[in-house]
Formats: C-alpha cells, sequence, structure tokens
C-alpha cells in the first residue's frame, strides 16, 4: 500500500535529474533574441536597458528534482536544494539568495510547478511542465510594470542518469537559501 502514498505524492512533479536537452549556445542565442526584442521598446535607452535584463534570464543547465511527501525540493546546477513544505505551497514567503530579500511562491498546478520570485515592481515566473517520461520544458517569463509585455522563453530538458557533479544523497535543508533560476533576479528585472 506504501507504493500508493508515493505515487500521490509525486504525481505530477518531475523528479530525478535533469539536464538541458538543446545545444547551449542555441538557448543563449534565443535568450537574446528575445532581450533584444523586448529592450528596443525602451529607443535610444536600449542598450541600458538590454544590459539589466539580461541579469534576470541566467539559466541553469541540470535541476535534481527530490519531491517526497512533505516537500518538493530541486536544485540547480548542483546548488543547494530549494525546499518548500507542500503545506506551504501557493503561499508567499520571503527568501534571501544573498541579494536581499525576495518574495518566493512555489505551486503545484495539477502536473506542473510554478515558482515566482520577485516583488511588487515584477519578478521571474517559471512553469516546469514534464512532457513526457524523459522530457520536461521550463517556460520562463521576466515581468516589470517597465515593460510593455513579459519577457518569455522557453528551455527544453531531459532526464538524465544522476550526474557525478550533482549530489542527489544529500538530505534536502528545510528553507534552504539556494536558487532555482541560477540567480534569482531583483524585483525589478528591468532595472531601477
Amino acid at each position: 500500500m506504501w507504493w500508493v502514498l508515493v505515487a500521490w505524492a509525486n504525481a505530477g512533479v518531475p523528479e530525478g535529474a535533469w539536464e538541458v536537452a538543446e545545444d547551449p549556445e542555441v538557448v543563449e542565442a534565443r535568450i537574446e533574441a528575445v532581450v533584444d526584442g523586448v529592450a528596443s521598446q525602451f529607443g535610444i535607452f536600449k542598450g541600458l536597458a538590454k544590459s539589466r535584463l539580461i541579469k534576470g534570464t541566467r539559466w541553469c543547465k541540470g535541476y535534481v528534482f527530490a519531491p517526497t511527501a512533505e516537500h518538493l525540493s530541486w536544485s540547480c546546477d548542483g546548488r543547494e536544494p530549494l525546499v518548500t513544505p507542500r503545506s506551504a505551497l501557493g503561499t508567499p514567503r520571503e527568501l534571501d539568495f544573498g541579494n536581499g530579500p525576495i518574495q518566493a511562491t512555489i505551486g503545484l498546478e495539477g502536473d506542473v510547478v510554478t515558482a515566482f520570485f520577485g516583488g511588487e515592481n515584477g519578478g521571474r515566473r517559471q512553469v516546469f511542465r514534464q512532457t513526457g517520461p524523459t522530457t520536461m520544458v521550463i517556460d520562463i517569463a521576466i515581468e516589470s510594470d517597465r515593460l510593455d509585455r513579459p519577457m518569455t522563453w522557453s528551455i527544453a530538458y531531459a532526464r538524465v542518469e544522476a550526474p557525478a557533479s550533482v549530489p542527489t544523497d544529500a538530505p534536502p535543508t528545510a528553507e534552504a537559501p539556494a536558487d532555482a533560476t541560477a540567480t534569482p533576479p531583483s524585483d525589478d528585472p528591468a532595472g531601477s
């Protein structure tokens, strides 16, 4: 009967190790094109806007998801895991990743994990969708009251055996100030 509990606890949640399934240079070029398109709205300040926008586009080449019946946990590129108690899913909480406090809301909506990191002026939204047994897509949106529209892109990932550089046997830390986005954005991805 224990297998029923485990299956229920992990329903809709990616599990295990995942690595980018695309050429990283292609991902970088796609993100740069998105940044250029959004920065163009700033006219003569396009260069300044681009330098600030690009800071919010950092992305992870690998993730490890380790959900349990009590927690939803993942780590990015071997960093300390971000752990959210299932009882706190959907509830905003303050985290500090070293750049000052930000609001974080981690959720589980149907078959997808959602994450929002930011503040009152905007932030970064990520949607983790497992699209098959060995495939996952992460949709990313940078939102700001200074942007005409959100800056959006997607990255494909593939399930892999745990890479040697990513610890999978370490117990998750409660409320670890680790990042799920490589470097969480400031509360205003378009800059101050």
